[in-house]
């Protein structure tokens, strides 16, 4: 049989029709399920828990004796009600904290003051800054949408361990755009706040500007754990291998000279040199003008069985010697024994003036006491 459902119903409508119900929902007729057999008693659920005692109602008149009445059949299952009318919607609730965090306007001043309502700062340029090191955050007690989260910023250092809390600010639509840093302490300056911070990590930092506006997230860290228990002491490692020899290094600077040391020990006497050959005889020189007879003197020579031998002191005395020349047999002005053209001088105190021609050899033991003048042309050599 067809259905002639009315035409402009209004909502929660019924029809019925064969025995079947239909309600219109606002857009079309919905049928309802007929009720389905009685189903199987469940299992007892669990008391639930005592409901909190109700407030005592008004003091009610007292009502007329009734009859006792009758006790009534059982009645029918009534028909389903039609569905109450739509509740009006409620009240606009508080403004929550964004989904992205806390919303700021970045202000790119440095100073140390209130950066004004709704504003962050840091204390330095935060594209300079570098990692572990402590700088200084100035923020508003009030976010850019005027709600106050001082208690929310109250919980920063909350924690006992030594970085308190993690912050990450982003960049409005752009999360790429952030900083990070970790909260150690926090000054309440009524309505701002300065936080003590250390530098973790920045990306793209650069290009954000003044006004911009940022979303500032919390990640509360845990308080410090108590320290363990010493460990065992670990087994011995195997030993390394051996290094390889480093690159020979360069040379060093020339040291500067050492000084003068101590003059040594007069080395021992050389031993005795050979004899020269004998030289080749000269010519024959031209024969002297025979000169006058000098008077009788004291004769200075006298011959015994050993060779001759003077009577006298005798000796060369010259205050000089012409260019070119040179004394033959005699050298100097010493005692002495002389060999070739080579002297052992005896004497170890030498009085007087004294010299030694360049064409003679002086040999000497010390040590000597010059008591006058030395001139020596020749070789002096004092051992």
């Amino acid at each position: 049989m067809a259905l002639d459902f009315p035409s402009s119903p209004s909502l929660n409508d019924f029809y019925v029709a064969n025995g079947r119900r239909w309600q219109w929902n606002g857009t079309a007729w919905q049928r309802i399920p007929d009720p389905g057999a009685q189903g199987v008693q469940g299992v007892q659920g669990a008391q639930g828990f005592q409901g909190r005692q109700g407030a005592v109602g008004a003091q009610g008149a007292v009502g007329a004796q009734g009859d006792v009445g009758a006790q009534g059949a059982q009645g029918a299952v009534g028909a389903q009600g039609d569905a109450g009318a739509q509740g009006a919607v409620g009240a606009q609730g508080d403004a929550g904290i964004d989904a992205y965090g806390i919303t700021y306007n970045f202000d790119s001043s440095t100073t140390a003051a209130d950066p004004g309502t709704g504003d962050f700062r840091f204390s330095i340029d935060w594209t300079t800054g570098s990692p572990g090191s402590s700088y200084s955050a100035y923020v508003s007690e009030t976010d850019n949408n005027s709600i106050g989260i001082g208690p929310l910023l109250d919980t920063l250092d909350d924690s006992s361990s030594t970085n308190k809390a993690l912050v990450v600010l982003y960049k409005k639509d752009t999360p790429t755009v952030n900083a990070k840093f970790y909260v150690t302490g926090q000054t309440d300056n009524g309505s701002w706040r300065t936080l003590d911070i250390e530098y973790i990590d920045r990306d793209s930092w650069a290009s954000i500007s003044n006004g911009d506006e940022v979303f500032m997230t919390i990640a509360i860290i845990g308080d410090a754990g108590t320290v363990g228990a010493q460990g065992a002491q670990g087994a011995q490692g195997a030993q390394g291998f051996q290094g390889r020899q480093g690159a020979v290094g360069a040379q060093g600077a020339q040291g500067a000279v050492g000084a003068q040391g101590d003059a040594g020990d007069a080395g021992a006497q050389g031993a005795q040199g050979a004899a020269g050959a004998q030289g080749a005889q000269g010519a024959q020189g031209f024969q002297g003008v025979v000169g006058a007879q000098g008077a009788n003197g004291v004769a200075p020579w006298n011959q015994d069985a050993v060779g001759l031998s003077t009577t006298t002191q005798i000796g060369v005395n010259t205050t000089g010697l012409a260019a070119n020349t040179e004394l033959v047999g005699i050298g100097n002005s010493f005692q002495g024994v002389y060999i070739s053209n080579g002297m052992y001088i005896m004497d170890n105190k030498l009085t007087g003036n004294h010299y030694i021609g360049t064409a003679f050899n002086g040999l000497m033991a010390g040590p000597v006491d010059v008591q006058g003048s030395l001139t020596i042309d020749g070789v002096w050599v004092v051992v």
